[in-house]
């Protein structure tokens, strides 16, 4: 998912992706190594 990653890098999340992106850290371990 690259809009995860990206909303990740830019730090978002006050926006629908910034908040699924935290979501999506807590269930996927692997995203916290993404740059």
């Amino acid at each position: 998912m690259p809009e995860v990653a990206a909303a990740i890098a830019r730090g978002t999340d006050d926006t629908d992706l910034g908040l699924r992106s935290a979501r999506t850290l807590r269930r996927v371990p692997n995203y916290r190594f993404i740059p």
